[in-house]
C-alpha cells in the first residue's frame, strides 16, 4: 500500500493557505531536511515517542547576501543597501503565529491513519505505517518518507517549539491500533502526559476473550483527556455476556472512556447467538448514554500505574526527559536500575542480561527444549561418558522468572549436568533413536543421581523405568537382529553349498 499524499486539510484549517505555504517554502529551500537516522545518538530531550527528534539546532536563515563577482568590493554603501532590502522581505518565521500554526498543521497532517508499531521488544521507538513492516518483527523505517513533523522540528529551536511543543502531530492525526492491538498499551504508556492528552482521534480494538486487556484498554482511553472521536472494534466471543461483564464493579470505570466524546463508532463482528447480540447492543446503548457526560479527564490512576508496571517498556513517557526512566514506580529508582538505564541503546532498550548457564549445584540452568544427538566421551581417568547435543532457551529479561524474552542456544553438555528437568527430553530422544549410543551409561548415571535426590521420587522412578523399557526393547531388537543375521548367514551358506554341489 503506497503512502498517500496530503490531499486535504484538517478541520479548522483554511485551504487557501496552501499557496502561501508553497510560496514560503520556495523562498526558503533550506527548511527541508533529510530523513532522521534511527541509529543516530540521541539526547534525553530527543527520545520522543512515534518520531525521534534531533536535539542539535540547525542554524536559522542568516538572510545574508553573497555579492556578485562583478560587484565593486569597495562599494560598501551599495552592498549595505542590497542587504537592507533583502532583510525587509518577509520570512516564514516572521509570519503571524496564527498563520504559522495553520501552516504547521497542514504540514504534519497525514491523510492515512498513524499505525504505531514497536520496532523492538521493550523499545520506546515506534514506526508509524504498515508499509514499514517488512515481516513480523522486521521493519524498514525508510520504506516511507519521513514524517514532516520530524523535518520541521529539526530545522531550528524556534520551529521545534512551534511544531513539537504544541503537539500538532497528535492533535490532528488519527491513531489506529486495530492492526496491532498489542501495541496500544505500549504506545500510550510510552507517551508523555501532554502528548497522550493531545490525541483526538483513535481506533482501538477490544478482544472480549482477553478480559484484563479490556479493562486496561478502557483505562488508557479514559486517560486521553483530549479525545474527541473513537472507533471501537469488538471481536465477538461465544458464550460471553459482554454487557454483564462491563456492568460489573470491576469494569464500572470503563464508561469514563467515552464521556464527552463527539463521535463514537462501535463495530461488533457478527454474532450468531441472539442473547450475545443483545448483550452487545445493550453495551453500545450504555456507551451512548455515557457520551452525554462531560469529559473531565478522570481515570483510575491506580489501574493506570498497574498498566505502566506491566507494559513492555524500559522507558516510560515522562521518563524520557529525566534520570528516572519510570516515574512513579519506586523499584526503578534503585541503584542497580539507575546504572542499567545508563546503558540504553539507540532505540531505548537496556542490553539483555543473560541467565547464568549453570546453577550453584553445577547443573545446566538453561531450559532444555530438546535433545538432538548423543556421543561417547572419555574422562581423564579413562572412564566412558556420554554427552548430549541440547537445544536450550536462554531468558534475557530482567524479570526472567516471568519473562518470555530470550534466545535459543545449541550446545553439547555432559549427561551429569543436565539435571532432573531435562530427563524427559533424554527419554524422548532415546524413544525416537534407540540405536544411539549412551543409553546404558545414562541409566547408570541417573541411578547415582537419584540416590542423592529427595524431591519427586515418583517422577525419577518413572524416568528410570522408561529408560529400562527402552533398553529392554533395544536388547530385544538387537537379539532379533542377531537371530535374523544368523538365519540369513545360514541360508547363504546353504545356497553356496548347493551351488557348489551342482557344479561338481
Amino acid at each position: 500500500m503506497a503512502r498517500k499524499k496530503h490531499t486535504r486539510a484538517p478541520k479548522g484549517v483554511s485551504k487557501g493557505l496552501s499557496k502561501t505555504a508553497s510560496k514560503v517554502a520556495a523562498e526558503n529551500p533550506s527548511s527541508s531536511t533529510p530523513a532522521v537516522d534511527i541509529n543516530a545518538p540521541m539526547s534525553a530531550d530527543s527520545l520522543t515517542t512515534a518520531y525521534a527528534l534531533l536535539d542539535k539546532d540547525v542554524a536559522q536563515d542568516a538572510n545574508l547576501l553573497t555579492p556578485d563577482a562583478d560587484l565593486d568590493s569597495n562599494d560598501s554603501s551599495s552592498t549595505t543597501h542590497v542587504i537592507a532590502e533583502e532583510k525587509k522581505k518577509p520570512t516564514l518565521m516572521s509570519l503571524p503565529n496564527e498563520v504559522k500554526q495553520n501552516i504547521w498543521t497542514m504540514a504534519v497532517f497525514l491523510e492515512e491513519d498513524i499505525t504505531p508499531m514497536q520496532i523492538a521488544q521493550r523499545s520506546n521507538k515506534f514506526v508509524w505505517s504498515l508499509d514499514q513492516c517488512v515481516s513480523p518483527g522486521t521493519y524498514n523505517v525508510s520504506a516511507v518518507p519521513p514524517l514532516m513533523a520530524v523535518n520541521l522540528s529539526s530545522v531550528c529551536k524556534a520551529m521545534y517549539n512551534e511544531v513539537s511543543k504544541t503537539h500538532l502531530f497528535y492533535r490532528h492525526n488519527k491513531f489506529n491500533f486495530s492492526a496491532r492491538p498489542g501495541d496500544f498499551k505500549t504506545y500510550i504508556v510510552g507517551l508523555t502526559d501532554a502528548r497522550r492528552q493531545s490525541i483526538r482521534y483513535m481506533h482501538v480494538e477490544l478482544r472480549p476473550n482477553w478480559r484484563p486487556e479490556i479493562k486496561d484498554s478502557m483505562v488508557l482511553i479514559a486517560s486521553c483527556k483530549g479525545l474527541k472521536s473513537l472507533d471501537l472494534s469488538i471481536s465477538s466471543a461465544s458464550n460471553l455476556d459482554f454487557h454483564a461483564l462491563m456492568a460489573s464493579p470491576e469494569h464500572k470505570h470503563a464508561y469514563a472512556a467515552v464521556q464527552g466524546l463527539k463521535d463514537l463508532n462501535v463495530v461488533v463482528s457478527e454474532v450468531a447467538d441472539p442473547s450475545i447480540a443483545a448483550s452487545f447492543t445493550a453495551f453500545k446503548n450504555d456507551l451512548a448514554a455515557s457520551m452525554a457526560k462531560p469529559r473531565t479527564g478522570y481515570y483510575n490512576q491506580k489501574l493506570f500505574l498497574e498498566i505502566q508496571v506491566t507494559a513492555p517498556l524500559d522507558v516510560h513517557g515522562e521518563g524520557r526527559l529525566s534520570d528516572d526512566k519510570k516515574p512513579g514506580i519506586i523499584s526503578s529508582r534503585t541503584r542497580a536500575q539507575k546504572v542499567a538505564m545508563k546503558s540504553l541503546d539507540a532505540v531505548g532498550v537496556r542490553p539483555p542480561r543473560n541467565s547464568p548457564k549453570y546453577d550453584l549445584d553445577g547443573c545446566l540452568a538453561w531450559d532444555v527444549l530438546a535433545v538432538l544427538d548423543s556421543r561417547e566421551t572419555g574422562g581423564d581417568d579413562g572412564s566412558a561418558g556420554i554427552e548430549f547435543e541440547v537445544e536450550c532457551w536462554v531468558k534475557t529479561g530482567y524479570f526472567r522468572l516471568y519473562s518470555s524474552e530470550g534466545r535459543k542456544e545449541i550446545c553439547w553438555e555432559d549427561a551429569s549436568v543436565l539435571g532432573p528437568r531435562a530427563r524427559h527430553h533424554v527419554v524422548n530422544f532415546y524413544r525416537s533413536n534407540p540405536e544411539k549410543s549412551g543409553l546404558e551409561a545414562v541409566y547408570k548415571e541417573w541411578l547415582q543421581q537419584i540416590d542423592g535426590e529427595d524431591e519427586n521420587p515418583n517422577e525419577r522412578l518413572h524416568h528410570l523405568k522408561a529408560l529400562k523399557v527402552i533398553a529392554s526393547q533395544l536388547a530385544s531388537a538387537k537379539d532379533l537382529a542377531a537371530k535374523a543375521e544368523t538365519k540369513a548367514n545360514a541360508a547363504a551358506a546353504r545356497n553356496a553349498r548347493i551351488q557348489e554341489l551342482a557344479t561338481s
